[in-house]
């Protein structure tokens, strides 16, 4: 039978507490926040049973310290094939800085959808007045999951963009268009670009080659996790 209830407690020095409505078939959630000195959020969603597995969840980000990622396994995350074939998922995660923060990003917003072991991502953010916004995909069924992306960046001000990400670089206050799709090979750490454009200029065969092999070189050399790393 349908109840309803508060559910409330602390992991470690992490707390969390959510308002739920359960019935045979849903349970859904509502005023689900999380706070630790690492990461903080507010979420509301849903978990169904019935006719399938699935989820749904809307959340936003209140605070990240994003050398988390670094903690990532992503080598034995990728293994959990038989998880990622049963779960279904739509998720949303939003992220908006705070007037005085110091954050590289603005404002995030992201949309991840799960089905039967491929994952759509569509992605935008804000730096300083840039836009840039990302699609991608990945089968995790796969013994090699690739993941194929499209990105965009667009920028009214180079020179306060790269200022910015702490890229010296004299340069005039112009505009700045990129254009990138290619694929990344997780586990083997390879990258390939079909096509790069730089306002609205194709780069040419061996400026390809150039570039992978230096966002390999650069991003790949310890671990995938690097490319977290700002500098």
């Amino acid at each position: 039978s349908k109840f309803k209830g508060v559910f409330k407690g602390k992991i470690l020095k992490s707390n969390f507490k959510l308002n739920f409505v359960f019935d045979e078939n849903i349970i859904q959630i509502d005023d689900f926040f999380f706070r630790d000195k690492q990461f903080s959020t507010n979420n509301k969603g849903k978990i169904e049973f019935k006719p399938y597995f699935k989820i749904t969840s809307f959340s936003e980000i209140k605070n990240i310290n994003t050398n988390l990622f670094k903690k990532l396994d992503i080598d034995n995350l990728i293994q959990s094939k038989v998880f990622f074939k049963r779960i279904n998922s739509q998720n949303k995660i939003i992220f908006k800085k705070k007037r005085f923060d110091r954050n590289l990003i603005d404002n995030f917003d992201m949309q991840l959808n799960l089905a039967y072991g491929r994952l759509n991502i569509a992605k935008k953010f804000q730096i300083s007045g840039s836009n840039l916004s990302c699609k991608s995909n990945v089968n995790l069924l796969l013994e090699f999951p690739i993941v194929y992306f499209e990105c965009l960046l667009n920028s009214p001000d180079r020179k306060k963009l790269l200022k910015k990400i702490k890229v010296n670089l004299k340069t005039k206050n112009e505009p700045l268009k990129i254009f990138i799709n290619g694929n990344i090979n997780i586990l083997n750490k390879k990258v390939n670009f079909d096509k790069i454009k730089v306002d609205n200029n194709s780069v040419l065969l061996e400026d390809l080659k150039y570039y992978k092999l230096n966002f390999e070189n650069i991003l790949f050399d310890e671990d995938f996790k690097n490319i977290f790393n700002l500098s």
